[in-house]
């Protein structure tokens, strides 16, 4: 296990001092990444899960959600489809608990808005669809 001096813990493979390869990243703030490094990167398949038990599982570029994902909040809420550099964008399938679902065409975000109600969500998703 190597210890960061920020906190941070790595636990894995390395090449030329890098991670590469699998591993296992958990920062001061209890975030866990396990999956394929390159070149010190999250790069690849991976799953992230925060200090409040939401999981993202997918694909990662340049230390980012990028690709395909899915991501399960703690609260029951699911939103799999396209990322990119960190959001939700392109097509993709936003779920709530109550088992509403919206499917949509250029589901893009600015940033994650936890604090929205599923009415508001819905409503912002049609907006920037046009």
């Amino acid at each position: 296990v190597y210890y960061y001096v920020n906190g941070s813990t790595y636990e894995g493979d390395w090449l030329n001092n890098e991670q590469h390869g699998f591993g296992k990243e958990t920062d001061s703030s209890n975030t866990v990444y396990e999956g394929q490094f390159v070149n010190g990167c999250k790069e690849g398949k991976g799953r992230l899960i925060w200090d409040d038990q939401s999981v993202y599982e997918g694909d990662f570029k340049n230390n980012m959600m990028q690709g395909k994902g899915k991501l399960v909040w703690a609260d029951g809420r699911i939103f799999e489809g396209d990322w990119f550099e960190n959001q939700m964008h392109g097509k993709g399938k936003f779920n709530w608990p109550d088992n509403r679902e919206y499917i949509g065409e250029s589901v893009s975000y600015t940033h994650l808005r936890a604090h929205e109600t599923p009415e508001h969500l819905v409503c912002r998703l049609l907006l920037e669809k046009k």
